[in-house]
């Protein structure tokens, strides 16, 4: 999915920053969450390949999953954007871009 049709999307369902908001709040997702989710950027750098290649040795145990990873380019590619995910996880920056991603 490109940014176009993810921000069409978005508007379908009538996500955006105040909804996002009112999610957090929802969530009791406050900023002193952002702050202690921030502070463990740098451990959760330290950790993220060893954490991803441990998710992806799990998925690789079924059939159904190891059928999806079978070419080893989208195994890489999917890693690669996990791995991005993993660490916009403790970035501190939960906004619109953010759920777009």
């Amino acid at each position: 999915m490109d940014k176009k049709d993810t921000l069409k999307l978005m508007t379908k369902m009538g996500i955006d920053e105040g909804e996002i908001t009112r999610r957090k709040e929802w969530l009791k997702f406050t900023d002193e969450d952002t702050e202690r989710l921030t502070a463990l950027n740098n451990i959760a750098q330290g950790y993220m390949n060893d954490v991803i290649e441990s998710l992806y040795e799990h998925f690789l145990e079924f059939e159904e999953t190891r059928k999806f990873f079978e070419d080893p380019e989208v195994l890489n590619h999917v890693k690669t954007l996990q791995k991005e995910y993993f660490m916009r996880l403790t970035q501190g920056n939960y906004d619109s871009n953010y759920i777009e991603n």
